[in-house]
């Protein structure tokens, strides 16, 4: 008769649970797949299918019991973890959602705004257009499957035991954070500096002819300078986004 014991379950527990809590704490951090669109059952399949192909390929794993102190450590760490790689690839949407912010008030677009159906608050529309291209870009570039090699390269730089996050520190989600504002102003600058180039052009323009309205005039050059812009950067934003996320990733996992 074929006979088990708790050990043995125990054992095989752990040999999918701890990749399957990593991989489905990257899922929800991430972006797209975090997204409100994206259905909580998919993301569970999802994340569950990953570590049902990950972790036959993994280091054997110390069985730990789920309820145990070191078995609540071993959890959190693959949510650290998972949380992490998420997080780093969030940084590089954010940074791109707020060079449209800056971009849009400088066009003169800070009162154009629509309701953002993921977070239920009103959104800078230059903003959520770089949002959405750069999700069209993070797909083109197979930015989810660098993304989950990423998480599969983390089961080596930092493997399932209580000491395998040792060589992460807090600071590195800090300067990670910096990096919103950093990569925000290098996307945005050619577009603020095009926009800037033509307030200075009006403002010279109406000290010479004072009798011109200004503001009527300014609005529309001030937007068709940064649509200009705008169109002319988009061909570059995609290795922009790329070297990004790669950045990104590498400054987490190093």
């Amino acid at each position: 008769m074929f006979t088990f014991s708790e050990a043995d379950i125990a054992h095989w527990l752990s040999v999918f649970i701890w990749p399957f809590v990593r991989v489905l704490a990257l899922f929800t951090a991430a972006p797209v797949f975090s997204h409100r669109a994206f259905p909580r059952r998919a993301r569970i399949g999802l994340a569950f299918m990953v570590a049902l192909i990950v972790a036959p390929l993994l280091p054997p794993v110390n069985p730990q019991a789920l309820f145990s102190p070191a078995g609540l450590l071993l959890l959190l760490q693959q949510l650290l973890i998972g949380f992490g790689i998420g997080f780093s690839v969030r940084i590089t949407f954010a940074a791109i959602e707020a060079a449209g912010d800056l971009v849009g008030f400088q066009m003169g677009l800070g009162f154009a705004t629509f309701v953002d159906p993921q977070h239920n608050q009103q959104a800078p529309i230059i903003g959520s257009f770089l949002g959405i291209l750069a999700s069209l870009v993070f797909f083109a570039l197979d930015g989810h499957l660098i993304m989950i090699s990423s998480l599969i390269d983390s089961f080596t730089s930092a493997p399932i035991a209580v000491d395998g996050v040792r060589q992460f520190h807090p600071q590195t989600l800090v300067t990670l954070g910096a990096t919103i504002f950093s990569l925000g102003l290098h996307i945005a600058l050619p577009m603020v500096g095009a926009i800037m180039i033509s307030n200075i052009a009006l403002g010279l323009l109406s000290r010479a002819a004072p009798q011109l309205n200004i503001f009527a005039i300014g609005f529309p050059v001030t937007l068709m300078i940064g649509f200009w812009s705008l169109w002319m950067s988009l061909p570059f934003l995609g290795g922009v986004i790329e070297a990004a996320f790669h950045r990104n990733l590498l400054e987490f996992m190093r």
